[in-house]
């Protein structure tokens, strides 16, 4: 499975390259497009387990009825500043993320934005060893 995922990601990467060299808009405008194709793809799914009813008894996945409780988890988000705090600041740092390695296959090569994307995990990894949690 790990190859199959380098590989699709990989793939991906690829034709982003494809399509920026074809196609020019600024690398803002990308990364928007991307966040509401994201919401509207993640949506659907949510919304439709909201409404599938399960046994509160049966599985472990049950959440109050239903397999996702997306009314709730939303409740919670919001009336929690920290929880609200958190998820903002990964929508930043996600978007940063995404505009800075757009504006990186356009200026270059995706293979710089897979040498940046490989740098940024062992980065984490070597963090993450010489301060654990």
């Amino acid at each position: 499975m790990l190859i199959i995922g380098a590989l699709i990601v990989g793939l991906t990467v690829i034709v982003e390259e494809m399509l920026f060299m074809k196609y020019k808009s600024h690398s803002m405008k990308l990364t928007g497009l991307e966040g509401v194709f994201a919401l509207t793809f993640a949506s659907i799914p949510l919304i439709t387990l909201a409404f599938i009813e399960c046994d509160d008894d049966s599985t472990v996945t049950c959440a109050k009825g239903s397999f996702v409780n997306t009314i709730e988890s939303l409740k919670i988000v919001f009336s929690t500043p920290l929880i609200l705090l958190i998820y903002l600041g990964q929508m930043v740092a996600g978007c940063g993320y995404k505009t800075s390695s757009i504006y990186l296959i356009k200026c270059s090569t995706a293979t710089n934005r897979m040498t940046v994307d490989a740098s940024r995990t062992a980065l984490i990894w070597i963090f993450f060893l010489l301060y654990p949690p």
